[in-house]
C-alpha cells in the first residue's frame, strides 16, 4: 500500500495544480490587449517567501473572506500573459522566494523551486542563501548570469568555498555577495589553483576582482581567514587594502607571480589586517606616505609603516620596499632573500643589523643617514651577503659601526667598497655618500 504524508501529498497536490494552471487555455484573461509587436513585456515576482498555497484572507469589517494568491492562481496569471508573445516574454522573481512557511522550509525550497521550473521562470534578479546554526560547509561552484548571489554563513564554525570542479573561478557569472556570520572562525576560500593562464586581479578590505570572475567580483565580510589560491600561470595581483578582523593568505603556484600591496594613493596604510603571502616577487609600495613612519623587517616578517598587523611572506626571490617623503626610521633586523629598500624623499634613517642574502638601499633625495651594524656597540658580522648602498642626493652620511667586537679582524677600505671585520666576502658596496664614519673593535 502506497502511503503519501500529509506534507507531501500538499506538495504533490500543489504542483499538479501549478501545472495545470501553466496551460495557456486556464486561468483568467489578462487585462490588457495583445502585445504590439514592437514590444516585449517584463513579468517580475518577489517575496513569494514559500507560499505555495493560497491565503485566507479576511475584509476589514469580518463580513468576508476568499481565497488570494499561492502558486496555481500565480501560474495561471503569467502563462495567460504569457500567451500574449511566448517570445517576447521575460519572467524575473527578485528573490526571498523560498523561505516563510512551513513546507517550503522543511524540503529545504525544493517545493518553490520546482513550482518555479514549471512556470518557466528566465532568471533571479537576486539569490539568497543563509545558512543554519551549525558549523557548516558550503561550497559556490557557479552562479547565474545576471543574478546577485548572496550567502550568509549564519552561526556556527562556517567555511564557504568558491570554484568550480576544475578549480578555477570562471564560473562566478554574476555579482557573488558572501557574509561571515559572526562566528569565531569563519572561512573564506577562493580557489583558482587550476587555473593555467596568466591572470590579475585586486583584493580590498571588502572586495575580490579579476582571477577570471565577474566584473563586480565577489563581496565578502565578517570572515576570521581569507585564502586565495591563485593558478599554475604568471599572476600579478594587488593589494590595496586589508579586512582589519581577518587574516588574509594569498597563496601562489608553479608560475612566476607578482604581489603588489599598497592602496590606491601610494600607501600601506589600508593594510589593516595581517596579510600573509606566498609569491616569487613581493612589492610594498608606501612612497605616497607623507608622515614619519617607523618600519621593521625581520626575517620573513614586514612591520610599520602604517600598517596594522604588517605583512608576512613566505616563497618569496625577490622583495622591494618603497617608503615615503616623510623622515622615515627603518630597520633591516634580517633578511634572507634579495631585497631592494628605496627610502625616496625625507631625511630617512635606515639600520641594518645583519641580511643572510643581497642587499641594496636607494636613499634617495635629503640627508639620510644609513647605519650598518647591531645596536650600539655594534657588530657588523652579520653582513652575510653583498651589501650594496647607494647615496642618491643629499648630504647623506653612512656609518659602519663594529665598535662592539671583541674578536682581532682584517678590514679592508677602497673608494666603493668595505670588506672584511667579520663581514661576508662580497662586504659593502657603497656611493655617493657625503660622509664615511668606521667605527672598529676593542681587540688590541
Amino acid at each position: 500500500m502506497l502511503r503519501i504524508f500529509p506534507v507531501l501529498r500538499i506538495f504533490l497536490g500543489l504542483l499538479l495544480a501549478v501545472a495545470s494552471a501553466c496551460s495557456p487555455s486556464v486561468g483568467p484573461a489578462p487585462t490588457a490587449g495583445a502585445l504590439a509587436d514592437d514590444r516585449i513585456q517584463l513579468l517580475h515576482t518577489d517575496d513569494i517567501h514559500g507560499h505555495l498555497d493560497a491565503d485566507f484572507v479576511t475584509s476589514a469589517n469580518a463580513s468576508s473572506s476568499f481565497r488570494a494568491g499561492g502558486m496555481a492562481q500565480l501560474a495561471g496569471q503569467i502563462a495567460a500573459f504569457r500567451a500574449r508573445a511566448p517570445q517576447r516574454t521575460l519572467l524575473i522573481d527578485a528573490g526571498d522566494a523560498w523561505q516563510g512557511t512551513f513546507i517550503s522550509n522543511a524540503n529545504k525550497g525544493e517545493a518553490v523551486t520546482k513550482a518555479m521550473n514549471l512556470m518557466r521562470y528566465d532568471g533571479l534578479a537576486a539569490l539568497n542563501i543563509r545558512l543554519g546554526l551549525g558549523d557548516d560547509r558550503f561550497t559556490i561552484e557557479s552562479t547565474h548570469v545576471g543574478t546577485t548571489t548572496m550567502v550568509d554563513a549564519g552561526a556556527g564554525k562556517d567555511t564557504i568555498n568558491v570554484g568550480n570542479g576544475a578549480y578555477t573561478l570562471n564560473d562566478i557569472d554574476a555579482a557573488l555577495i558572501v557574509r561571515g556570520g559572526g562566528g569565531s572562525s569563519d572561512a573564506l576560500n577562493l580557489d583558482d589553483s587550476g587555473e593555467t593562464a596568466n591572470d590579475t586581479g585586486t583584493l580590498t578590505a571588502t572586495l575580490v576582482t579579476g582571477l577570471g570572475l565577474h566584473p563586480d567580483g565577489i563581496t565578502y565580510g565578517g570572515f576570521e581567514t581569507l585564502d586565495i589560491f591563485f593558478g599554475s600561470g604568471g599572476d600579478v595581483f594587488g593589494v590595496q587594502s586589508t579586512d582589519a578582523s581577518a587574516v588574509t593568505t594569498l597563496w601562489t603556484n608553479a608560475g612566476v607571480d607578482t604581489v603588489n600591496v599598497g592602496n590606491l594613493s601610494g600607501t600601506l596604510d589600508d593594510i589593516a589586517g595581517l596579510l600573509a603571502v606566498h609569491a616569487e616577487t613581493l612589492n610594498l609600495n608606501d612612497a605616497g606616505d607623507n608622515d614619519e613612519n617607523i618600519g621593521r623587517l625581520a626575517g620573513n616578517s614586514v612591520t610599520g609603516l602604517g600598517m596594522g598587523f604588517g605583512v608576512n611572506y613566505y616563497d618569496a626571490e625577490a622583495l622591494n620596499i618603497d617608503l615615503g617623503s616623510g623622515r622615515d626610521h627603518f630597520t633591516i633586523e634580517s633578511v634572507p632573500v634579495t631585497t631592494r629598500l628605496s627610502t625616496h624623499g625625507g631625511m630617512d634613517e635606515v639600520s641594518i643589523w645583519s641580511i643572510q642574502a643581497q642587499v641594496s638601499v636607494f636613499t634617495g633625495g635629503d640627508a639620510d643617514t644609513i647605519r650598518v651594524g647591531t645596536p650600539q656597540p655594534g657588530i657588523v658580522d652579520g653582513i652575510q651577503a653583498a651589501l650594496t648602498l647607494y647615496g642618491e642626493g643629499g648630504a647623506d652620511a653612512l656609518i659602519v659601526d663594529d665598535s662592539g667586537d671583541a674578536i682581532e679582524n682584517d678590514g679592508r677600505l677602497t673608494a666603493t667598497t668595505i670588506k672584511g671585520l667579520g663581514m661576508a666576502a662580497a662586504g659593502i658596496t657603497y656611493d655617493s655618500f657625503a660622509e664615511l664614519q668606521i667605527l672598529l673593535g676593542t681587540a688590541g
